[in-house]
């Protein structure tokens, strides 16, 4: 991986800084070997019993004897293969150790193995985990120790006295590669060898003799956990410098958010810990930590996922011929194997990110999943040369050449100053950032106003529509809502509800905005509930009128007098936007692509009873603008769906008062003129079978088909033909101005396709005239009074009641 010409612009200094802190951190090594005189354990194993040393012929053919042969792990198998691994096993179970001078003699093993891994003194406990026996040729090639139990953080192996020559250990970590000789005829020296778990390493081949050993798990003392020993090892002359550097990485201009620097070992989510560092890590954070706390900068760890993927040019033993079918050498008939080597032509999309956090305290925190800048990556160019821990060829595909893709993983310590994680909870995505707020928010912390303005400013970013907007959510938005009536900041609500919800309002902040407007108060809700209440009407009026209902009048009483504004630039926003609402089922919302359907018969409640609570005289001005809005909206609003609905409430919860009442006489007027203007009359049943219309295709069959249309007898024809003009017939009728079935008789060939006229037109206006005259009739049981302008409706009604002749 090139990491060479990432440049670090915001600290001069950031090469100066990685030379102080390597050169600082402790120089604790990956392993550790030696040997212990005298304290030779007894060891007594089942089925073979005492064992005495050095280990004689008869012992070791028993301990065979008993053994089995061991297997070794591959991802999630576990393989028995003597090309990869030669060696006889005993499990722990079957071996007990003690003798008077054994806790002494392995306490200092214990003590000497800490020491040289660069632990804490006391942080680490063995626990046995085999017995075992590598015969002459016995051997394990190149692999990894899994991680065998909790926390187990290397492996000790202690190779008792017995005569063999060869069994050199290999252990090699990155670049640094050591051989241990681990054998001693001298019965009264144990020799052994400890590494971090995530070291590779290789027995080489047993020439002569046997080769006998246990191994240890090497675990963190679970006490010790949360018990960073972060002392720093030098002067402080020198860890001044480094807060000095660090400071200056996070104060230059265009500086990071944070800083992620590489560890060198290999941990899994489950063992990463602070005490659970190991060697020239945990010297870096005794190094580093000191130092940031002094700068006042946060220190975690995490995991670095970095996944690449572009074109690449196979080598030659990348192609495999396919299995099967007919050879005749060209390019499908090869396939690449996914594990071959190659060569990167082009990176062409690279995916950098940060999660699996534990902080300052050795504790679990949430997170999240951050991006990774490649510029806050330290040490510059860390990764170069270093195989990816995943990586595969892809086939070409379509116009596509072949591809590679490739993942590294590694641990970091990440640095960012205190001050600067609101805006970090923010990168990480607001589902991740609200709930940390809120803990901000209930212990009072003087930060969590500024984190909250950062996550208004992500919304602010993310522009609605955006690929990828995580923020349009609407419950992150009902989150944020509550989140901020709970902090009381009636700026920052302001702001949020002005810049976030005022663009994405579709409903589902309803029951959050009334709590929030009553937050901020009448003075402050002015202005923004009216802007809230025009955005919303034209597609969401029953969640639009609800918060207008619910904020300024709670409980149906009249408006409070304080929120006299706000209700009347409530009611101003209403009425004009009524003219401008979409028909239901027309509206769709960016936020889910949806058609957000609106009930005419709830929309009219809900505006009947906004008419009644606007009844004083203090409000006749908006009211009579609702009223002339509502006639003026006939293109979307029906007067039998919805006006009557509006009626109804006037007249049932206003009484004999509705008769007094200029503005419903109005709609009630309106209402009855335009249901007797569609309907007055019933529809004229057509005399005969004629449809007029022209059709655009001049073929014959459509010419056959215009002249079956102007027949003012004839209502079926049949058009038995091929299949393709069958088709294109029906296609004529469903697209023309002609008014007929067409099925399809699925007996005899070629098939026949059968059109038969309909009175389309004349059914629909039948069902439009019944539902007209069952209006007219609701209409005359509530007439409000009897002006004289009323009249004339009220005598046309009744004689509007004609049936029309059947369909």
């Amino acid at each position: 991986m090139d990491q060479d010409n990432i440049q670090v612009p915001y600290c001069r200094g950031v090469e100066e800084l990685v030379a102080c802190t390597m050169a600082l951190r402790s120089a604790a090594e990956f392993f550790a070997v030696g040997s212990v005189a005298l304290g030779i354990p007894r060891i007594e194993v089942e089925g073979v019993g005492l064992l005495g040393f050095p280990l004689t012929e008869f012992h070791i053919r028993a301990l065979i004897g008993r053994a089995t042969p061991a297997p070794y792990g591959r991802g999630s198998e576990t393989i028995l293969d003597e090309s990869v691994r030669k060696v006889w096993q005993l499990p722990a179970t079957d071996v007990r150790l003690g003798g008077k001078a054994w806790d002494a003699a392995f306490g200092t093993v214990i003590s000497e193995v800490t020491r040289g891994l660069g632990c804490a003194a006391g942080s680490i406990r063995a626990e046995l985990y085999k017995l075992l026996v590598y015969p002459p040729g016995g051997f394990f090639g190149w692999h990894r120790d899994t991680e065998k139990t909790d926390g187990m953080l290397a492996t000790l192996v202690l190779v008792l006295p017995s005569a063999h020559r060869g069994g050199e250990l290999i252990i090699r970590h990155q670049e640094r590669e050591v051989t241990a000789q681990m054998g001693s005829e001298d019965p009264s020296e144990l020799r052994y060898a400890a590494f971090f778990a995530d070291c590779e390493h290789e027995l080489r081949p047993v020439t002569e003799g046997h080769r006998v050993c246990l191994v240890f798990n090497l675990v963190r003392v679970p006490d010790l956990v949360g018990q960073a020993d972060w002392r720093p090892p030098t002067s402080a002359e020198e860890m001044g410098r480094i807060q000095r550097l660090l400071e200056g990485a996070f104060s230059a201009d265009g500086a990071p958010r944070k800083l992620v620097w590489l560890l060198e070992h290999q941990y899994t989510k489950a063992s990463l810990s602070l005490t659970g560092l190991k060697g020239a890590d945990a010297g870096l954070v005794r190094v580093l930590g000191p130092a940031a706390r002094m700068a006042g900068l946060t220190l975690h760890l995490c995991q670095v996922h970095i996944h690449e993927e572009g074109a690449a040019e196979p080598g030659a033993s990348a192609y495999r011929r396919r299995r099967g079918g007919w050879y005749d050498g060209g390019a499908s008939d090869f396939s690449v194997d996914p594990s071959a080597s190659f060569e990167v032509i082009e990176v062409s999309d690279r995916r950098w990110e940060l999660d699996s956090w534990v902080d300052g305290q050795d504790r679990p925190s949430d997170l999240g999943t951050l991006v990774l800048g490649e510029e806050e990556l330290l040490p510059a160019g860390a990764l170069d040369g270093v195989p990816p821990d995943e990586q595969r060829l892809l086939e070409a595909t379509g116009n596509e050449g072949v591809s590679f893709e490739r993942a590294y993983h590694r641990a970091a310590v990440v640095l960012w100053p205190a001050d600067g994680f609101v805006r970090l909870l923010a990168q990480a995505g607001l589902h991740v950032a609200l709930p940390q707020l809120a803990k901000m928010v209930g212990a009072k912390d003087p930060m969590a106003a500024v984190g909250v303005a950062e996550a208004i400013n992500t919304w602010r970013m993310h522009r609605p529509g955006m690929a990828g907007f995580h923020s349009s959510r609407p419950e992150l938005r009902v989150e944020m809502l509550e989140l901020l009536c709970r902090l009381g900041d009636v700026a920052l609500l302001k702001r949020f509800i002005v810049e976030v919800v005022a663009e994405t309002f579709d409903g589902a902040e309803t029951d959050a905005l009334i709590p929030a407007f009553r937050c901020l108060g009448p003075g402050e809700s002015a202005q923004t509930f009216g802007d809230l209440i025009g955005y919303g009407m034209p597609k969401v009026p029953a969640a639009s009128l609800k918060l207008l209902m619910d904020v300024c009048r709670p409980g149906g009483r009249k408006p409070d007098e304080e929120w006299r504004d706000a209700w009347n630039r409530g009611l101003d926003a209403v009425a004009e936007a009524l003219p401008r609402m979409e028909r239901p089922g027309s509206g769709v919302l960016w936020q889910e692509h949806r058609a957000m359907a609106w009930d005419p018969k709830t929309l009219g409640r809900q505006l009947g009873q906004i008419l009644l609570g606007a009844r004083d005289p203090g409000w006749g001005a908006a009211r009579a603008s609702l009223v002339r809005s509502l006639i003026q909206a006939e293109a979307v609003i029906d007067p039998v769906t919805v006006m009557i609905p509006v009626l109804q409430s006037l007249w049932e919860r206003g009484g004999e008062a509705s008769t007094a009442d200029t503005d419903a006489c109005r709609l009630w007027k309106y209402s009855a003129g335009y249901v007797l203007s569609r309907s007055e009359f019933p529809p004229v049943r057509p005399k005969d079978w004629r449809q007029a219309g022209k059709l655009t295709c001049r073929c014959q069959d459509c010419a056959e088909l215009a002249a079956f249309a102007a027949n003012p007898v004839q209502r079926e024809m049949r058009f038995k033909m091929a299949e393709a003009r069958r088709r294109h017939i029906e296609a004529a009728v469903q697209s023309g101005p002609f008014e007929m079935t067409c099925e399809t008789e699925r007996t005899g060939s070629p098939r026949t396709l059968v059109c038969i006229k309909v009175l389309r037109s004349y059914a629909g206006a039948v069902e439009q005239h019944c539902t007209d005259v069952a209006a007219m009739r609701v209409l005359l049981g509530m007439a409000p009074g009897t002006p004289a302008s009323l009249e004339l409706e009220r005598r046309l009604i009744p004689a509007a009641e004609r049936s029309p002749d059947p369909v």
